[in-house]
């Protein structure tokens, strides 16, 4: 989940600083654990409930650096908060302490560790800083999350799974794993991770299946096997009878979904309410939802631009994220078919770029659409001013001149507005902008599928209202999860907002995940990726 799990409308206030004695954010978290905590103080192990322990804080040991150190004041306060709202069970921290030492606990706190490699050297210098306490490898990261345009999986092959889960046990561990089954970044939940060299930024993928022992569609796999036999090699308790592990859910690829309805750029807006503005502002800073501004979607920004023959557009700073810009009902943005179109107009690698465009002198429409792709979840302390998303960090100029005057459009893609939509017309193929597009489909039995979204480049899709994440034509992975009790017996609706158009109007379904195994742009790019 993007910004490590923080609300966004923490962005609506400039100079906080989370995870640290902020007055600001220090009061958000005890309103937090006034709601939180008495939902769960009944459900302790001591009160005869299920929960035998409770984590302060995760990974605070990595969270600082020479000129901003950790705020061993504000891990006090959590504790604290925690006590005080009722919790009585052990409390834990969990870091790496062959890097990470330990700067990220308190005493008296139960020190965890995580890790994938280094299984051995993780666990000794955990027994350094609590000698007389037990081991307990808190995350075990099974497998790894994918970013788009990476590779696929670079995670762990079955060999060092068995390997590092043999070495922990051996060790006298107690292991937990992060993940035991893969899961799905549904919606809009698809964090990201920062970068030190360009990109810069790598926005999380829908899936999370993470190769985990699991798959995200809950089958088992050979790291599964591995588990069971591990767990009973080193079980004091022997003897123990097998059990057989329950069936795999029912999987099915139904008839393709052909995309019969559209609904096009202008009526879209048509169905969404205007902001007006003369500057750019953030989506967290838009007035809705309570006060609490635009989390997650896209923002619209329009204005009326006056331009001579081949006029420069810049956008000053960067885009948070992707930019989808149109002028006159031209989309300049280029097809996003592999990582080096980051480093071009409208993406967010490029600080202050422009682009000549390609309309005559005289007054034109301008629509600048920029998708949220994900908050960054990891990374050093910082203020959150990089975290916002939209336009914001500068002007938007014509030859040097700020455009003023917006009407900014707060688009959510919230499952209610997607299922109000009206105005559906007959698809008109090939499209050049984006578009709303609608198809149906027929379910004789539901079961767990997978949507094949490699027919179209870039968007979001909706099975029965509920949005199921993003797909991008790069891949690395090119399907959608979809859970059977998403669907229904009979008819069942498939709604996608394509964001660079489609000559092919056709959604097929697999019984498996759709991945691209190998890079295809150089193994350059590979080396910096988390």
């Amino acid at each position: 989940m993007g910004l490590g799990g923080f609300p966004s409308y923490l962005l609506r206030q400039y100079n906080v600083h989370v995870r640290s004695y902020d007055d600001y954010y220090l009061a958000r978290v005890e309103k937090w654990y006034q709601e939180l905590l008495p939902k769960v103080v009944e459900l302790q192990f001591t009160k005869g409930g299920p929960i035998i322990a409770v984590q302060v804080e995760n990974e605070f040991g990595a969270f600082g650096y020479s000129d901003f150190p950790r705020d061993r004041r504000y891990l006090g306060q959590v504790k604290q908060l925690l006590e005080q709202g009722g919790i009585a069970e052990l409390l834990v921290t969990s870091d790496s302490p062959a890097s990470s030492g330990d700067m990220g606990t308190l005493p008296g706190v139960l020190q965890t560790a995580n890790f994938q490699d280094d299984a051995k050297a993780q666990l000794a210098a955990l027994r350094r800083f609590q000698p007389d306490r037990p081991a307990m490898t808190m995350e075990f990261w099974t497998g790894w999350f994918d970013h788009w345009f990476a590779p696929f999986k670079a995670g762990l092959d079955v060999d060092g799974f068995r390997e590092i889960l043999d070495t922990i046990l051996q060790c006298n561990s107690s292991v937990n794993m992060y993940m035991f089954q893969g899961g799905t970044n549904f919606g809009f939940m698809a964090g990201a991770n920062s970068l030190p060299v360009t990109p810069y930024y790598a926005p999380d993928t829908t899936s999370y299946d993470y190769d985990a022992v699991l798959t995200e569609g809950g089958r088992y796999t050979a790291k599964y096997n591995v588990t069971k036999e591990l767990l009973q090699k080193y079980s004091v308790v022997k003897n123990i009878k097998p059990v057989d592990p329950p069936a795999e859910n029912a999987v099915a690829a139904y008839d393709p979904v052909t995309l019969t309805e559209a609904i096009p750029l202008e009526g879209i807006r048509s169905q969404l309410t205007a902001q007006n503005s003369s500057q750019l502002v953030n989506m967290e800073a838009l007035e809705l939802n309570d006060g609490s501004g635009q989390s997650y979607g896209l923002v619209w920004y329009r204005a009326t631009v006056t331009t001579k023959a081949e006029s420069v557009l810049t956008i000053r700073g960067h885009v948070r994220d992707v930019a989808l810009v149109v002028i006159d009902n031209q989309l300049l943005t280029k097809r996003p078919e592999n990582l080096l179109v980051v480093e071009s107009f409208g993406y967010w690698a490029q600080k202050d770029a422009s682009i000549t465009l390609p309309c005559a002198a005289g007054e034109h429409t301008l629509d600048i659409l920029v998708e949220n792709m994900g908050r960054i979840n990891y990374g050093e302390p910082h203020i959150l001013d990089f975290q916002r998303k939209g336009l914001y960090e500068g002007p938007v100029e014509i030859d040097g001149t700020e455009v003023t005057g917006w009407e900014i459009y707060p688009m959510e893609l919230k499952s209610n507005w997607v299922n109000s939509l009206q105005d559906w017309a007959p698809v008109e193929l090939p499209l050049t902008l984006p578009a709303m597009l609608k198809g149906v489909f027929n379910v004789d039995t539901p079961a767990d599928t997978y949507l094949d979204m490699r027919q179209l480049t870039k968007g979001v899709a909706f099975v029965n209202g509920f949005n199921l994440g993003r797909y991008l034509v790069d891949g690395p992975v090119y399907s959608l999860y979809v859970p059977a009790p998403l669907l229904k017996t009979g008819e069942n609706q498939v709604v996608v907002f394509e964001e660079f158009g489609t000559s092919d109007g056709v959604i097929n379904f697999s019984t498996d995940p759709i991945t691209r195994e190998t890079k295809n742009i150089g193994e350059d790019w590979a080396n910096i990726y988390p």
